[in-house]
């Protein structure tokens, strides 16, 4: 099995992971997908950060929409790595929630053998934790199936909870109905969604926001136990201050372990979690020796 490193293997990935910057060292690149507020068609991560996001979100009248990366965005990407590297490895949201994978695999066949197309079944936190992952594999020297066998694990394992601050963002783009979320809305209902599989699954229901950092991480305690090999993330729609309350919560709940950063959520996932969205994330760690 070929032996890989960050001296000849460069990483990419999607902006679906909400990692704007990559990790340090080695060669990384970010391929963001497309926002568009109507005929306005920005780069997510790139045109538009998240604070500049959120507040267009929440005064534009157009609901925004969503689009994977043509083709030609991953070629070029590609090639400029390729031109370094003998090879990459590219590292995407989940097949079953967006088309950003077929994309990077037909970019991937004018590389015959020097791109590796990976579809990890997750996204934002949990894909973050995916690309930091073989990031730090890379680093410390491993091969092709060392590589394969932690994202088959990092798919059968990783889960994420993002809760929800409110429906209308939803209903605004037609995934829910418009008399679902004034019910919601009047009840306080705060939905929790789980992120598992490659899916977005419905989980439980939080009536009152001052409940809902105390349920995701009931949710994460039930997932993380005693175990000490994953990687815990927060994430969080222009919600830094209660991001930083929901981080200190995890770790007086799982003595001995802490939360590996927290990420906003970018235009591509906000788009449809809206602001005030709250989130953790955990993804098993690497093996490095």
């Amino acid at each position: 099995m070929t032996a890989r490193s960050l001296a000849d293997t460069a990483l990419a990935y999607d902006s679906t992971a909400d990692l704007p910057t990559g990790p340090a060292g080695g060669a990384t690149a970010m391929v963001p997908l497309r926002v568009m507020f109507g005929a306005d068609t920005l780069l997510d991560h790139v045109d538009l950060d998240p604070e500049a996001f959120y507040a267009r979100l929440a005064s534009d009248p157009v609901h925004p929409t969503t689009s994977q990366p043509p083709p030609a965005a991953f070629a070029e990407v590609y090639e400029r790595l390729l031109s370094e590297h003998d090879h990459v490895v590219s590292l995407h949201v989940s097949g079953k929630l967006s088309g950003t994978v077929e994309s990077a695999r037909l970019a991937a066949t004018e590389f015959p053998r020097r791109v590796t197309v990976v579809d990890t079944a997750s996204v934002s936190a949990a894909l973050a934790s995916a690309v930091l992952g073989v990031h730090a594999m890379l680093a410390a020297g491993t091969d092709d199936a060392a590589i394969e066998a932690f994202i088959a694990r990092h798919r059968a394992e990783a889960r994420c909870f993002v809760a929800l601050d409110t429906l209308t963002y939803l209903q605004r783009g037609g995934r829910i109905g418009r008399a679902q979320a004034l019910a919601g809305q009047l009840l306080s209902v705060h939905p929790v969604l789980e992120v598992t599989g490659g899916e977005v699954l419905p989980g439980t229901k939080v009536r009152g926001a001052g409940r809902v950092p105390a349920e995701l991480v009931r949710c994460l305690t039930g997932v993380v136990g005693e175990r000490r090999d994953l990687r815990i993330l927060v994430v969080h729609a222009a919600a830094p201050e209660r991001a930083e309350a929901l981080a200190a919560m995890v770790e007086q709940a799982l003595p001995g372990r802490s939360v590996d950063r927290i990420l906003p959520l970018g235009p591509a996932v906000g788009t449809h979690a809206g602001p005030g969205a709250l989130g953790l994330g955990a993804a098993p760690l690497p093996p490095i020796p």
